[in-house]
């Protein structure tokens, strides 16, 4: 069972939604985002007196902007239920499976995620 969105579902959104992702994540250590192609994991979080969040990484650091995060199942459901899908996300997510054939409930997920963006 996949546990997370692959880097190159990223690849289908339009600017507009990338930019509404960003709004939607609300990031934390151990996350997981997409740099100039480039999975990295987020070991530290930096977020200055002027709102801007700088993401550290073993090699660098990026700030929100320049990164897209690597959502997990529970991030989607999050994201969702924020969002007033919450309250039958089951039937939600069995819609997606019996509609577009999605094999897992990871893809199932993020297809309800796009659609909200």
């Amino acid at each position: 069972m996949k546990q997370r969105i692959e880097p190159t579902d990223l690849e289908v959104l339009t600017d507009a939604q990338k930019q509404r992702l960003r709004e939607l994540w609300e990031p934390q250590v151990g996350n997981f985002m997409l740099v100039d192609t480039v999975v990295r994991l987020v070991t530290t979080i930096n977020n200055n007196r002027f709102g801007v969040y700088l993401f550290y990484y073993t090699t660098g650091c990026c700030q929100k902007q320049d990164c897209l995060p690597i959502l997990s199942i529970g991030q989607m459901i999050e994201i969702l239920q924020k969002n007033n899908i919450s309250n039958d996300l089951l039937s939600y997510c069995n819609t997606y499976i019996m509609r577009i054939e999605c094999e897992d409930i990871c893809d199932a997920l993020w297809q309800a995620v796009k659609e909200i963006l």
